[in-house]
């Protein structure tokens, strides 16, 4: 029992330090000629790729990842329009060009008007949700 707790103290570093490099040579490939900007266009088959720039975009959820998302789609050139239950986070979105819609994604009648009011709506990205407090939706 003393040898055997002694090697497993003296290969827990080694152990580690394999494991390190075994992810890391799995991850490299992966992260090889990967800039900070990823290409971000959605493929749903080999015949259309859908392209964020210029296109009609609605971000139902308002919190941090909503914001975030809305961000990153802006830059990349989309028309967002967020779908948003209260004006608390107005003036951020309006700050980024983006479009404040008032409603509920829990509620069907608001998901239509918000569908009406939108031409030609290309993507919907939902980041609706909880938090570990308040796992209703946010």
């Amino acid at each position: 029992p003393a040898m055997a707790a002694s090697c497993g103290a003296a290969a827990g570093p080694a152990m580690a330090e394999h494991r390190r490099g075994w992810r890391s040579a799995r991850v490299a490939p992966y992260l090889a000629g990967h800039s900070r900007r990823r290409d971000l266009s959605a493929r749903a088959s080999d015949q259309y790729v859908f392209d964020p720039d210029n296109s009609s975009i609605l971000v139902a959820g308002g919190g941090g990842v909503g914001i975030m998302v809305t961000r990153m789609l802006k830059d990349m050139g989309a028309w967002v329009w967020m779908l948003q239950r209260n004006d608390d986070r107005r003036s951020e979105i309006e700050s980024m060009m983006a479009i404040v819609i008032n409603g509920d994604a829990r509620n069907d009648e608001d998901i239509e008007r918000v569908f009406d009011e939108i031409d030609d709506l290309d993507a919907v990205v939902s980041t609706i949700g909880g938090s570990p407090a308040d796992p209703s939706s946010d």
